[in-house]
Protein backbone atom coordinates (compact mmCIF):
# COMPACT_ATOMS: atom_id res chain seq x y z
CA UNK A 1 0.00 0.00 0.00
CA UNK A 2 3.00 2.35 0.19
CA UNK A 3 4.11 4.51 -2.69
CA UNK A 4 6.97 3.07 -4.80
CA UNK A 5 9.49 5.71 -3.72
CA UNK A 6 8.75 5.05 -0.03
CA UNK A 7 9.31 1.30 -0.57
CA UNK A 8 12.46 2.01 -2.60
CA UNK A 9 13.84 4.27 0.14
CA UNK A 10 13.05 1.67 2.82
CA UNK A 11 14.67 -1.10 0.75
CA UNK A 12 17.81 0.99 0.23
CA UNK A 13 18.13 1.58 3.97
CA UNK A 14 17.76 -2.14 4.76
CA UNK A 15 20.33 -3.07 2.08
CA UNK A 16 22.78 -0.58 3.63
CA UNK A 17 22.15 -1.96 7.12
CA UNK A 18 22.79 -5.51 5.90
CA UNK A 19 26.09 -4.44 4.32
CA UNK A 20 27.17 -2.54 7.43
CA UNK A 21 26.38 -5.54 9.63
CA UNK A 22 28.36 -7.87 7.35
CA UNK A 23 31.32 -5.50 7.61
CA UNK A 24 30.90 -5.08 11.40
CA UNK A 25 30.89 -8.86 11.84
CA UNK A 26 33.96 -9.14 9.58
CA UNK A 27 32.19 -11.42 7.11
CA UNK A 28 34.51 -11.56 4.09
CA UNK A 29 33.08 -10.25 0.83
CA UNK A 30 33.18 -13.47 -1.17
CA UNK A 31 30.45 -14.77 -3.43
CA UNK A 32 29.32 -18.36 -2.98
CA UNK A 33 30.07 -20.27 -6.17
CA UNK A 34 27.40 -22.90 -5.51
CA UNK A 35 23.69 -22.59 -4.68
CA UNK A 36 22.89 -21.63 -1.10
CA UNK A 37 20.32 -22.16 1.62
CA UNK A 38 19.48 -19.12 3.71
CA UNK A 39 18.18 -19.57 7.25
CA UNK A 40 16.40 -16.83 9.16
CA UNK A 41 15.84 -16.87 12.92
CA UNK A 42 13.36 -14.28 14.17
CA UNK A 43 12.44 -12.98 17.61
CA UNK A 44 9.19 -11.12 17.03
CA UNK A 45 5.48 -11.33 17.63
CA UNK A 46 4.78 -11.79 13.92
CA UNK A 47 3.79 -15.12 12.42
CA UNK A 48 6.68 -16.66 10.48
CA UNK A 49 4.95 -16.13 7.15
CA UNK A 50 4.78 -12.38 7.82
CA UNK A 51 8.57 -12.03 7.66
CA UNK A 52 8.69 -12.54 3.90
CA UNK A 53 9.13 -8.88 2.92
CA UNK A 54 11.93 -8.24 5.41
CA UNK A 55 13.63 -11.52 4.41
CA UNK A 56 13.52 -10.39 0.77
CA UNK A 57 15.15 -7.08 1.65
CA UNK A 58 17.87 -8.86 3.64
CA UNK A 59 18.54 -11.29 0.79
CA UNK A 60 18.69 -8.39 -1.66
CA UNK A 61 21.30 -6.83 0.64
CA UNK A 62 23.40 -10.00 0.35
CA UNK A 63 23.52 -9.76 -3.45
CA UNK A 64 26.95 -8.91 -4.73
CA UNK A 65 28.47 -9.60 -1.29
CA UNK A 66 27.72 -13.27 -0.57
CA UNK A 67 25.41 -14.32 -3.40
CA UNK A 68 25.35 -13.41 -7.10
CA UNK A 69 21.60 -12.90 -7.10
CA UNK A 70 18.46 -14.32 -5.55
CA UNK A 71 17.29 -16.41 -8.50
CA UNK A 72 16.55 -20.10 -8.06
CA UNK A 73 19.93 -20.84 -9.65
CA UNK A 74 21.69 -19.37 -6.61
CA UNK A 75 19.17 -19.61 -3.73
CA UNK A 76 17.80 -23.15 -3.41
CA UNK A 77 16.10 -22.98 -0.02
CA UNK A 78 14.91 -20.44 2.53
CA UNK A 79 14.17 -21.51 6.09
CA UNK A 80 12.37 -19.49 8.80
CA UNK A 81 12.24 -20.22 12.52
CA UNK A 82 11.88 -18.43 15.84
CA UNK A 83 14.63 -18.02 18.38
CA UNK A 84 14.85 -16.48 21.85
CA UNK A 85 17.73 -14.08 21.29
CA UNK A 86 17.77 -10.45 20.14
CA UNK A 87 17.79 -9.39 16.53
CA UNK A 88 17.60 -11.48 13.41
CA UNK A 89 20.07 -14.27 12.80
CA UNK A 90 20.86 -15.05 9.15
CA UNK A 91 22.95 -18.05 8.08
CA UNK A 92 23.97 -18.72 4.49
CA UNK A 93 25.00 -22.31 3.65
CA UNK A 94 26.56 -23.83 0.56
CA UNK A 95 23.97 -26.29 -0.83
CA UNK A 96 26.25 -28.19 -3.21
CA UNK A 97 26.70 -31.06 -0.75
Amino acid sequence: GKKWYTRQNQASKIHQLVRLELINQRVPKKLFENPVEIEFYWNSLLDLDNHGYVAKLIIDGLKGYLIYDDSKKYVKEIYHAYWLFEGVKVIVYDKSF
